[in-house]
């Protein structure tokens, strides 16, 4: 396994600082001396990890006879500004298209995204994607699909569990269907284990409704692993998933039951992923111990090639080195991204067999429709 970078150590350094600010821990020690080639290659990682705004905000709190330069400090304030904005703007839209859905009797829940944001030492500075809004029933999918189009552009595609409207430069992606293409186990009981969270009480931000906390302590899992096995994924990914754990693990209103949480995780096929992950979570990325359920430290080589494999990838695969060397054509550029995936889920296979083999044959699924739809 290829080692850490300095850059990428460093980086790891600051994540840790930023993610875990709210944690009575005993203090790392400062960052070490970077010169400007480090610092500029810190940025490119938090870039590709999408964790700009974690960046900034460990840098902050620096001494600033340690930061980096001005130009590379106030690139990232820059940053971490426009994400603010565009945070702000998400929750307002969010604050206005929930109570648009009860109004038309439409039930829903909000996943992934700015209810994760709020369990963020800083949550107006994780960096934001879309707005994923899951309908549980056909019917009322049906019903917010026609909704949406009679005021929303879209994105011209129809397919049958999932649909893209625009509200300016937001991306709202309806969902009929929480899809979990990741191992048999997990596909077989998803469906009926759904269904009992569906009858429990949502999870209230104010007139957002969100996830109960016992379906988003596995959907977030589940949502990353996919994506890690089938793809790539950034450490933001992670980072939310950590943080979920960290809030509802210390009580509040809506705390989470660990010995319910251990016992799905069993049912659903998904314990070897989550131990391996969880151990990345502790011995990497700063978790304290006792928020993490089935941390083994038994599995440290394992993250590390997990961690290593995040940071060859970055976030969804994007910024794999080899990707550079992409042929222009269509055909030939889809054949050469084939066989890049293919060296992935290689590497992936070591760790995971059971999932690696269950996707491969939906990355061919996925791959020819790419081609026949003629789609990037």
């Amino acid at each position: 396994m290829k080692r850490f970078t300095k850059a990428e150590q460093l980086f790891l350094h600051l994540f840790r600082r930023a993610l875990w600010a709210d944690v009575p821990t005993t203090p790392e020690a400062e960052a070490p001396m970077a010169d400007e080639a480090t610092w500029l290659r810190v940025v490119d990682v938090a870039v590709e990890q999408t964790c700009q705004g974690l960046l900034a905000d460990a840098l902050s709190q620096m001494p600033a006879d340690r930061r980096p330069s001005k130009p590379i400090y106030f690139s990232m304030v820059n940053m971490t500004a426009e994400a603010e904005d565009r945070n702000r703007n998400m929750n307002q839209c969010l604050h206005g298209l929930f109570p648009m859905l009860e109004r038309q009797g439409i039930p829903a829940w909000l996943l992934k995204g700015q209810g994760l944001a709020r369990c963020y030492p800083q949550p107006l500075h994780r960096m934001s994607g879309d707005i994923d809004v899951f309908i549980p029933t056909a019917e009322a999918f049906d019903r917010a699909v026609e909704l949406f189009a009679k005021h929303l552009p879209g994105d011209g595609l129809e397919e049958g569990h999932e649909r893209t409207f625009h509200v300016d430069d937001i991306a709202i992606e309806l969902h009929s269907l929480i899809v979990t293409d990741l191992n048999g186990r997990l596909r077989r009981n998803f469906p009926a284990w759904c269904q009992q969270q569906l009858a429990k009480p949502p999870v209230m931000w104010d007139d957002v409704v969100l996830p109960p906390t016992s379906f988003n302590a596995i959907f977030v899992f589940v949502h990353l692993a996919r994506h890690y096995v089938g793809g790539g994924i950034g450490l933001r990914q992670v980072a939310d998933w950590m943080r979920f754990l960290y809030v509802h693990r210390a009580g509040g209103d809506s705390p989470l039951d660990v010995a319910e949480l251990e016992r799905d995780i069993e049912h659903l096929g998904i314990k070897r992923l989550w131990q391996v992950f969880a151990t990345l979570a502790v011995d990497y990325l700063g978790c304290p111990a006792e928020v993490m359920p089935l941390y083994d430290p038994r599995h440290h080589r394992d993250a590390a090639m997990v961690l290593r494999c995040i940071f060859d990838e970055g976030n969804f695969g994007h910024h794999d080195e080899a990707m550079r060397h992409r042929p222009d054509g269509f055909l030939s550029g889809k054949a050469f991204s084939f066989l890049v995936q293919v060296r992935r889920m290689v590497h992936k296979f070591q760790l995971f067999p059971r999932e690696t083999l269950f996707c491969f044959p939906i990355l061919i699924r996925d791959g020819m429709g790419r081609i026949v739809g003629r789609k990037a």
